[in-house]
């Protein structure tokens, strides 16, 4: 399997990737511990169950990982699905955290 991405690109950087955006647009240490656990997910799992995407492709969207989560959800094993089910619930908290501060 191919190792994790080390790097993250200056927009995600710069907290300009889209649905990763801190609450003020700046990116935060939590959006860039994520945005990086997605990466070592979608890179673990790209031959088991992320065949069909480019081997390049990373998501950069809330809704593209919750696609990238339904996948490895659907072609994954029980780590798999372990792992994705994590990442969900980083996801849920940060939304719920965001709708409590708007």
């Amino acid at each position: 399997m191919p190792p994790a991405r080390e790097t993250i690109t200056a927009a995600e950087e710069a907290g300009e990737v889209g649905g990763f955006r801190g609450p003020s647009g700046a990116g935060s240490a939590l959006d860039h511990d994520l945005m990086r656990a997605v990466q070592a997910l979608s890179d673990e799992y790209r031959d088991q169950c992320l065949w069909f995407l480019r081997r390049d492709y990373y998501p950069s969207e809330r809704e593209e990982v919750l696609r990238l989560l339904a996948y490895i959800e659907r072609y994954g094993d029980l780590k798999a699905s372990q792992q994705r089910a994590e990442i969900r619930r980083w996801l849920s908290q940060r939304s719920s955290a965001a709708s409590a501060s708007s």
